[in-house]
């Protein structure tokens, strides 16, 4: 029996020696944030493209407004399918964050030198800090696009049944809030894509 037991402390000791270091977990949560950011970056342009729909109906009273008609359903269309992607990569984001964070703190008691556990503790404290300024304002982004989006169905269905000049001189009152409610998303997307560059630039490894 001593042959095996030995041979399964030789195969415990290399499964122990080979275990992933956690900056390879903090490499993974970096590229989820990096990816996170370029799906940030499409729901802006889609936001961008709404608010251009939404110009041209107020600026085409007297022409053709079919055109700009199509292009607020189609925005509207993107703004919530990449609203979703948003959450679902923000989702992805917080599970590989907390992979990090979480083994960084089960592995903090191995550290012997207090000084050099401490500091450790330190700094992870401020890496999650970091972190935990993005949840709060993917909440708010979401719920901005979400009240947006809705704006943009009502209008879509007023002006479905009446796309005529007098039928768009009578939404503009309603064209102008839904824009305001787009701008206001806007800057709620620039404040998001602004902490996850910060997030971004923790994670990422020197060498890199």
């Amino acid at each position: 029996m001593r042959p095996i037991f030995i041979t399964t402390l030789i195969l415990t000791g290399l499964v122990a020696g080979c275990a992933t270091p956690n900056y390879k977990r903090a490499e993974s949560a970096e590229k989820s944030a990096a990816a996170m950011r370029a799906g940030v970056a499409e729901l802006q342009q889609s936001t961008e493209w709404s608010l251009a729909a939404l110009r041209r109906l107020a600026d085409l009273q007297d022409t053709d407004p079919h055109l700009a008609y199509l292009q607020l359903r189609n925005s509207t269309t993107d703004l919530e399918r990449r609203t979703r992607r948003m959450s679902c990569l923000s989702a992805r984001l917080r599970t590989r964050i907390a992979a990090y964070y979480d083994h960084w703190r089960e592995e903090l008691p191995a550290i012997q030198d207090e000084q050099m556990r401490l500091t450790s503790a330190n700094r992870r404290t401020i890496l999650i800090d970091t972190y935990n300024r993005v949840p709060p304002l993917v909440t708010q982004a979401r719920q901005q696009s979400q009240a947006y989006t809705a704006q943009l169905r009502d209008l879509e269905k007023y002006l479905g049944h009446d796309l005529t000049p007098a039928g768009i001189q009578s939404a503009t009152q309603f064209i102008e809030r839904a824009s305001q409610a787009g701008r206001k998303l806007q800057t709620d997307l620039t404040a998001l894509t602004k902490e996850l560059d910060t997030v971004t630039a923790a994670l990422t490894s020197a060498t890199r």
